[in-house]
């Protein structure tokens, strides 16, 4: 079981474990302090622990995924996310907000975050991507984001 994606997703009926402690091993990979906050120290504990099987139903329950969909139609529905990400939300509001959510997480000063977020969000509004978002919204238009690769750039750019 990794857990290294942003966004996870599972076919119906899939079987997911870390099979560690029935190895005699540790939690691999991080597993032990990114599983806690995904699920839950309980839930954490109990994969952990016991090295059982579960199954993706249960793991959406938890709120390890993002999606549950059919096994027949699994790749077209994550395709249909992945296509909405590509096209309607700007590379850079994405970077920056995966930055700021990891590092909330592990500093975990709320204050900090909230003031934070407002200095990013007098940067972002000055940005071409709020300019074209707002456009596009007020013509009923999907939106045409900049290049991800400068999305990239004003992200690190030492305002987050």
């Amino acid at each position: 079981m990794h857990t290294k994606s942003d966004l996870r997703f599972a076919a119906e009926g899939i079987k997911f474990t870390t099979s560690t402690p029935r190895l005699g091993l540790p939690a691999e990979y991080g597993l032990s302090w990114i599983l806690p906050r995904i699920v839950g120290l309980t839930h954490a504990a109990d994969i952990l622990y016991t090295g059982r099987i579960v199954y993706s139903e249960e793991l959406a329950r938890m709120g390890f995924l993002n999606g549950l969909f059919p096994r027949e139609n699994f790749m077209d529905e994550v395709y249909k996310v992945a296509r909405m990400v590509a096209t309607q939300v700007s590379p850079a509001s994405v970077t920056s907000a995966k930055r700021q959510m990891y590092a909330d997480l592990l500093h975990l000063a709320p204050r900090r975050s909230i003031d934070g977020s407002k200095d990013l969000i007098g940067h972002f509004m000055r940005q071409g991507d709020f300019k074209e978002g707002i456009a596009a919204y007020n013509e009923g238009r999907p939106p045409r984001f900049g290049d991800p690769a400068i999305g990239e750039k004003v992200a690190a750019s030492g305002v987050s």
